[in-house]
C-alpha cells in the first residue's frame, strides 16, 4: 500500500496566520529577566529549584561495573537510581546552570563512575541525534553542532539545591520515551515547578547494565515509578495522595499500565503514547501490547488529557470510557515534536533562519505546556476545579465524558476525522454529502486521506472507501484523493471504478506517475478477463 506524503498546502487564512507567527517568532520563547532561560510562557509564581539524588534500590540487582566494550563484572549491586527533582523555591539562582548539567552526573562515589559516564555519553549523543539532525539542517552538521553546543551552554535559570518553598505540593511523576533522555521535557518540568508542582523522574535504564535507557519492560518501569513515589513521600514536601502521571511515548504507555493497578494517582497527561494509532504494536516480549495495557480499562477511571498528532484515530483507547478524557490532536506535529529539547533546537535554528513550520511548532508546544499545567492544576485542586481546554486553531479537540466511547456529533462543523467517520455511520454516504458541505469541515484533505489509510491498516476497507468517496466530493480538485480512492477500489478488485478514479487523478495532475502506472496495470487486467 503506498502512503501519500502530506502536502501541507494551506488556504489563505492559514497562510496569513503563519506569516504572523514568523513576524512574531522572536516572541515565541521569551527570556525571563531573572534567569535568562528561554521559556514557553505561563511561568508561575515560584522560582525553579532543581536537585539530583544518587540512590541504590536495594530490592533489585544490577551489574554496575563494565567497560564500554561490553565486558562486565558479574558482581550484583543494588540498582542505581539517578533521580531528578524540579520544585518550587523562593530562592533565585546563585550561579549559572547550563543545560549540559542536566546530563552531567557528578558523584564522589567511585562505584558510580563507569555507570555515570556511560549514561552521560548516551544522553549527550541521543540529544544531538534526535534534536539536531532534523530536516531543517539539511545535513549541515557544522551549524547543527554549533546549535547543539549552544543548547549545552544555555542557562536554564534553575536554582540548584535551593531550599524548597514553604508548604506541600502536588507530585508529578514523569516517564520519558523508549530510548529517551533523562531531560527530554525539561522545559515543561521547569514550568510545572514554577507553577507549584514537584516533578520527579529518573533514568529508567534497562535491567541490562549495558543499556542505560528505558526499554519495553513494563515491570521494570512500574518498579521505578513506585520507587520514585516512595522516595517522594519520605523525602520531598509532597502533598499526600495528590499524585499525577505525565509521560511521553512508552512513558505514557507505562503510565496506562500503572493506572490499572491499585495506586493512588489522581490524573494523567499523555504525550503521543502511540496506542492511539495502531492495533499491531507488538514489541519484543509484549505481544499485543494494547491488549496487555488496556485489558482492565474499567480500572482506569482518573481524568485523562491525551495529546497526539492530528491523524490519530483513537479507536483503541476509546475503551477508556470509565474516565473523563480530552483528546487533543496537534496539527502538523510529529512524534518527537512533543519534547522540549526538539523545540529548543527549533528555536536555536530559527534565531538564525526564520522558518514558518518551526515557528508554528514552538507555539503549539507552548499551548501544550499551558494546557498541561492548567489541567494538572484543576485535577490537583482540593475543590475539584473544572478544566477547560484553551482552544486554538492548532488543535482538533474532542471532549469525551465518563461513559462515552464515541465523539459528539451534531449538524454543525465536523472538527475531527473521527466525527467524520461517525457521521458516515449515522447518516450514510448519500445524505452526508448534503448535510456537511465543504465549508463545514474544519480540517483539510490530507487529514481525511491519512485517516482513510488508517482504516485500511485496520482492515476496514469499506469504511475507508466511504471516507474517500465523501472526501472527493468535498475536494473535487484533489488529484491525491482520487489517486487514493483508486487504490482502495483496486484492493477491492473493483477495477472499473479504480480505473475511473485513477483517470480522474491524472486529469487533475498529468504528472501523477503512480496513477499512470495503475491505469496501465488495470487496463491489462481488464483486457485479459
Amino acid at each position: 500500500m503506498k502512503f501519500k506524503l502530506r502536502s501541507y498546502s494551506m488556504q489563505l487564512r492559514a497562510v496569513l496566520t503563519i506569516l504572523i507567527l514568523i513576524i512574531n517568532s522572536k516572541n515565541v520563547l521569551s527570556k525571563d529577566s531573572n534567569n535568562g532561560m528561554m521559556l514557553f510562557g505561563n511561568k508561575g509564581e515560584f522560582n525553579i529549584g532543581f536537585k539530583r539524588y544518587f540512590i541504590f534500590d536495594s530490592t533489585r540487582d544490577y551489574q554496575l561495573l563494565y567497560d564500554l566494550n561490553g565486558n562486565q563484572d558479574s558482581t550484583k549491586y543494588p540498582r542505581p537510581m539517578i533521580i531528578n527533582v524540579w520544585y518550587p523555591t523562593k530562592d533565585k539562582p546563585k550561579r549559572k546552570f547550563p543545560y549540559a548539567n542536566y546530563i552531567s552526573y557528578p558523584s564522589k562515589d567511585p562505584l558510580w563512575s563507569i555507570f555515570l559516564k556511560h549514561i552521560h555519553d548516551y544522553n549527550f549523543n541521543t540529544i544531538k541525534n534526535n534534536a539536531f539532525r532534523g530536516s531543517q539542517y539539511k545535513n549541515d552538521t557544522v551549524n547543527a553542532d554549533k546549535d547543539f553546543l549552544a543548547l549545552m551552554d544555555l542557562d536554564c535559570g534553575v536554582a540548584e539545591n535551593a531550599e524548597y518553598a514553604n508548604g506541600e505540593f502536588p507530585l508529578i511523576i514523569y516517564q520519558q520515551s523508549l530510548g529517551g533522555t533523562i531531560e527530554e521535557n525539561a522545559v515543561l518540568c521547569q514550568l510545572l515547578a514554577s507553577n507549584g508542582f514537584l516533578v520527579i523522574n529518573c533514568a529508567y535504564q534497562s535491567n541490562q547494565s549495558t543499556k542505560v535507557y528505558a526499554d519495553w519492560n513494563l515491570e521494570r518501569a512500574e518498579k521505578d515509578v513506585l520507587f520514585l513515589l516512595h522516595f517522594a513521600e519520605r523525602n520531598l514536601p509532597s502533598e499526600k495522595d495528590n499524585y499525577h502521571l505525565l509521560g511521553f511515548s512508552f512513558g505514557a504507555q507505562s503510565n496506562f499500565n500503572l493506572l490499572t493497578k491499585p495506586y493512588k494517582f489522581k490524573s494523567m497527561v499523555s504525550f503521543d503514547s502511540r496506542l492511539e494509532y495502531y492495533f499491531n504494536i507488538n514489541p519484543r516480549g509484549h505481544k499485543d501490547l494494547p491488549k496487555t495495557l488496556l485489558s482492565n480499562t474499567e480500572k482506569i477511571n482518573v481524568p485523562l488529557l491525551l495529546f497526539t498528532n492530528q491523524f490519530a484515530p483513537y479507536t483503541i483507547i476509546d475503551s477508556l470510557s470509565h474516565s473523563d478524557r480530552i483528546y487533543a490532536m496537534a496539527k502538523g506535529f510529529n512524534h518527537y515534536d512533543f519534547t522540549s529539547q526538539k523545540q529548543l533546537s527549533n528555536e536555536l535554528f530559527c534565531q538564525k533562519t526564520p522558518n514558518i513550520k518551526l515557528a508554528q511548532q514552538q507555539i503549539i508546544y507552548s499551548e501544550i505546556c499551558k494546557n498541561t499545567i492548567s489541567f494538572l492544576k484543576a485535577k490537583s485542586s482540593k475543590t475539584n476545579t473544572s478544566f477547560l481546554f484553551e482552544r486554538s486553531d492548532n488543535f482538533l479537540i474532542e471532549i469525551m465524558a465518563l461513559g462515552k466511547s464515541k465523539p459528539d456529533l451534531n449538524l454543525g462543523t465536523i472538527n475531527t476525522p473521527r466525527q467524520a467517520l461517525l457521521a458516515i455511520e449515522v447518516y450514510g454516504l448519500e445524505k452526508i454529502q448534503t448535510l456537511f458541505p465543504n465549508h463545514r469541515i474544519s480540517f483539510d484533505e490530507d487529514i481525511l486521506n491519512d485517516f482513510a489509510y488508517s482504516l485500511v491498516i485496520k482492515e476496514n476497507i469499506s469504511m475507508a472507501r466511504e471516507v474517500l468517496i465523501w472526501s472527493t466530493h468535498l475536494f473535487p480538485e484533489s488529484a491525491n484523493l482520487f489517486d487514493s480512492l483508486g487504490e482502495i477500489y483496486f484492493l477491492e478488485k473493483d477495477f472499473t471504478n479504480s480505473l475511473n478514479s485513477y483517470q480522474r487523478s491524472v486529469n487533475l495532475n498529468p504528472k501523477n506517475q503512480n496513477a499512470i502506472s495503475y491505469i496501465q496495470k488495470i487496463s491489462k487486467l481488464i483486457e485479459n478477463k
